[in-house]
């Protein structure tokens, strides 16, 4: 088991012997709290975007031979500007955003600042998004932003989103139920799975 709770019992069961495309938003890691290892096992193509220059490395060096995944090292978001960016030095907490970076400090993760590309999200879904049925984000405290900018066109193609949902849970049910995007199949602390 590679996800964090039973997200990828889910998503097998759903997707059964099908192989598509994914995006992981926020991969941090080739293992350890991945959505989407186990598709990947699975024979699925895929795009990992890590915008930690650490969690990336690692991760691009694990998939350098494979010609299905491509994995990227920059921030999606709402703009094309590179943006501060807190690393916690391989732990899965790196963020952009200061408030996030200040409820990990109490808790004696260790933060170090850096300057990382961002790219909007409507450019990354137009270069990367075409003909994807699975995307996990998880981006610590920016999951709605990127949720909220992405263009309809690729809720009507996609089969399944889990997103670590802060709370929205609502919002992103009302938004996705018209595209078909209306079966709930889990909601935890964390995740909120969303299938067709």
């Amino acid at each position: 088991m590679y996800s964090q709770n039973n997200e990828e019992e889910i998503i097998l069961n759903y997707f059964k012997d099908k192989t598509a495309k994914f995006i992981d938003i926020g991969a941090y890691d080739v293992f350890r709290l991945s959505n989407t290892r186990a598709l990947v096992e699975k024979g699925w193509q895929g795009v990992l975007v890590e915008a930690d220059p650490i969690n990336y490395k690692s991760i691009a060096e694990f998939y350098k031979d494979d010609a299905n995944i491509n994995v990227l090292n920059f921030a999606v978001g709402n703009s094309n500007e590179d943006l501060e960016f807190f690393s916690s030095g391989g732990d899965a907490v790196s963020t952009s955003v200061p408030e996030h970076v200040e409820k990990w400090k109490d808790a004696g993760v260790k933060f170090e600042s850096t300057m990382v590309k961002q790219v909007h999200v409507s450019d990354f879904i137009d270069a990367f998004g075409h003909d994807v049925k699975f995307i996990s984000i998880d981006t610590e405290a920016t999951n709605m932003t990127i949720f909220n900018a992405v263009p309809d066109w690729f809720w009507q193609q996609i089969d399944m989103l889990c997103i670590e949902h802060d709370n929205c849970i609502v919002e992103i049910v009302s938004k996705l139920a018209p595209f078909g995007l209306t079966k709930t199949l889990l909601i935890n602390a964390e995740n909120l799975i969303l299938a067709r």
